[in-house]
């Protein structure tokens, strides 16, 4: 971590990535984030899509194969990041369906993620359907949180 640190002071992100990676490596239950954070850098530092890509996918089908938390992580960062201009849809899909099988299809920010999928995807049924399951199974303030969300996907699905 030290050297993560270390690298990041000076802007050498190529070694904050492989140290962040490096620590994920080590031990993916206490510091499987620090694989997503190196994961986004590769697109907001690196712009290095193709890596990035390549990197979830390798994440997706190992370390974060049985972790919804982790998985809808990657979905998000592909899905939520301004940096990323052009979202691979089919990664973040992937990701998030993993994420609601392995919860049941019952965790309200994993379902969230999904109807954002499906508003990128055009699939507005579908969003709009699942956002409101999300809410459904949130508590109160989360619930708040997610709604101006359901309300994006229904003006669309009002358009369309």
């Amino acid at each position: 971590m030290a050297k993560a640190e270390a690298a990041y002071a000076k802007g050498e992100w190529e070694t904050v990535i492989t140290s962040l990676q490096g620590l994920a490596e080590l031990d993916p239950d206490e510091f499987g984030g620090y694989a997503i954070e190196a994961f986004k850098m590769m697109f907001t530092k690196l712009n290095d899509a193709p890596r990035a890509y390549g990197y979830a996918n390798k994440m997706i089908a190992g370390a974060c194969v049985d972790k919804p938390e982790m998985l809808n992580a990657v979905a998000w960062v592909i899905v939520s990041t301004d940096e990323i201009k052009n979202p691979d849809l089919d990664v973040a899909s992937k990701a998030i369906n993993l994420a609601n099988k392995l919860t049941n299809n019952k965790d309200p920010m994993v379902l969230d993620t999904l109807a954002t999928v499906y508003y990128l995807q055009g699939k507005i049924d579908k969003d709009v359907e699942t956002q409101r399951k999300a809410i459904s199974l949130a508590d109160p303030e989360t619930a708040k949180q997610l709604k101006p969300s359901l309300d994006k996907y229904l003006a669309a699905a009002n358009e369309g």
